[in-house]
């Protein structure tokens, strides 16, 4: 970048100063641990979920037979570490109850995300929204992308070989090539060739309005990264992130996020 550009955009020493000075660490907890995230969200949140440290066996029980396939999420990691999905047709109840007891886990029910939102992956494809709060407390959406993921791997991240998308804050569309390990010029999705470029995501509205009444109900965490499902009767809030990660801010195509921000956080 020229120095021009560097100066309104994202560095890993800005984005640490930004998280530090704004996001309140006595109230990250709220999003960084799944099971608080869930219970203080719950608005915004479909699926069932249990907590294995303190799960009702009977509850637990009827997700298992009420469901073909389950979700296992460590509450403290990031970036889709140790997520797996089980088939209960794989595994016995009994099984199941020993394997999960005592250890710091979520159990979560599948979201049934869009019909438009699948390509044939494994994953539920989300879109990573940041929302800043301005000074009256008002959420604004600054950046947002779509991450698919390719394959069998069960999360959508680019870190886990999925693809990031820029999205049009306004209208919803794809309005650039995606991003995939080293490769900056992805304009089909891989595997399904659906074209991206350009692509109108379900919902789009829906989940705007979700994000910003999410982050005003968190004043003091006012700079957030939302992880957002697409289903067929809306949206469905995946998890909040208090550190959203420059990667995502500023490398899908539209420069100088920083500025944005800043410009929200003083007004």
């Amino acid at each position: 970048m020229s120095k021009v550009v560097r100066k309104h955009a994202f560095t890993q020493r800005k984005v640490e100063r930004i998280i530090k000075g704004y996001n309140n660490r006595s109230y990250i907890h709220l999003l960084e641990n799944k099971n608080e995230f869930n219970a203080f969200f719950a608005e915004f949140v479909e699926r069932e979920w249990l907590c294995s440290k303190n799960m009702d066996e009977g509850k637990l029980k009827k997700m298992y037979v009420e469901n073909e396939e389950l979700f296992i999420k460590p509450l403290d990691d990031m970036e889709g570490e140790g997520i797996y999905k089980i088939k209960t047709s794989d595994i016995t109840f009994e099984r199941l109850l020993t394997d999960l007891k005592n250890k710091n886990l979520i159990i979560e029910t599948i979201i049934r995300q869009h019909k438009k939102m699948i390509f044939g992956n494994e994953s539920v494809n989300s879109a990573r929204i940041l929302t800043v709060l301005d000074t009256e407390g008002k959420a604004h959406v600054v950046r947002a992308g779509l991450r698919v993921g390719v394959g069998n791997s069960v999360v959508d991240n680019y870190s886990a070989g999925g693809v990031l998308y820029e999205i049009d804050v306004k209208s919803g569309i794809i309005d650039h090539k995606g991003i995939q390990g080293n490769n900056y010029d992805i304009i089909f999705h891989p595997g399904t060739e659906t074209c991206m470029v350009g692509y109108h995501l379900p919902n789009w509205e829906l989940a705007i309005e979700a994000v910003t009444k999410a982050a005003e109900k968190i004043p003091q965490c006012r700079f957030i990264g939302w992880d957002v499902a697409f289903t067929q009767n809306g949206v469905e809030l995946i998890e909040g992130n208090h550190n959203p990660g420059i990667f995502t801010l500023e490398s899908l195509g539209t420069p100088g996020a920083y500025a944005d921000v800043v410009k929200i956080l003083k007004s």
